[in-house]
């Protein structure tokens, strides 16, 4: 029998060198987004509006980006990766690392009975892995 929830999987994820937040790695989202509260704490990170997007949630309900953050460097363990995130006013999560994430880090999933889950992420550059 399947469990009726199971939590999502959080990593420490180091933000632009300068915030370490917990990120949510979560493949049902089309987007990486960061939440304004720690976009504010970041350094030479400026978003750009004109990027702005809708986003739709599970239950219908709509709301508007604030704008993109371009080639946004986060660090997972030694890897960096520069990612591409919309800037959101309000999210249970800091930052949530949605499929561009998983492409770029080719991440490979394995989930047990129990719900655990491991994450394999490897680095597009030299292909180390964590």
């Amino acid at each position: 029998v399947a469990h009726d929830s199971l939590p999502l999987r959080e990593i420490e994820v180091m933000v632009n060198n300068q915030v370490t937040v917990k990120a949510v790695v979560d493949d049902g989202s089309q987007l990486v987004t960061l939440r304004q509260d720690v976009w504010k704490q970041l350094e030479n990170s400026p978003v750009f509006p004109a990027h702005r997007t809708q986003l739709v949630s599970a239950d219908t309900g709509t709301s508007q980006t604030l704008g993109l953050v371009k080639d946004l460097p986060i660090r997972v363990g030694p890897i960096t990766y520069f990612v591409q995130a919309q800037v959101v006013r309000d999210s249970p999560v800091p930052l949530l690392l949605g499929l561009p994430f998983w492409a770029l880090a080719q991440v490979h999933k394995d989930v047990y009975r129990d719900g655990f889950m491991t994450l394999t992420m490897t680095d597009p550059n030299d292909h180390d892995t964590v």
